[in-house]
């Protein structure tokens, strides 16, 4: 037996708890039977069309900015993080 740590919202964990529960399961059992569903292709990760949608619209939305210089294209990881690493902190200004 193996030890998995999953970090899940304080929320979801508690809502996932009560509805297995309910359904005489823990959330062990969940996870695991999940996993060897999944291995077995039993189960697929699919994304919604309303996920879809909105991916989408935010792919629209970039490419707009882009072409208005609201936007950068990065084709360097290097270089985005450069970027992203001398702008000033707009979340820590906000808080102070």
């Amino acid at each position: 037996m193996s030890t998995l740590t999953i970090n899940l919202d304080e929320h979801i964990k508690s809502k996932a708890q009560k509805k297995v529960k309910k359904e005489g399961l823990t959330l062990t059992a969940l996870i695991s039977r999940f996993l060897k569903e999944y291995l077995r292709g039993e189960w697929e990760f699919r994304i919604s069309p309303a996920a879809d949608k909105r991916m989408m619209e935010t792919i629209s939305q970039l490419k707009k900015d882009i072409a208005s210089g609201k936007a950068k294209r990065y084709d360097d990881v290097d270089e985005m993080f450069e970027d992203m690493l001398s702008e000033p902190d707009e979340l820590q200004s906000s808080i102070d």
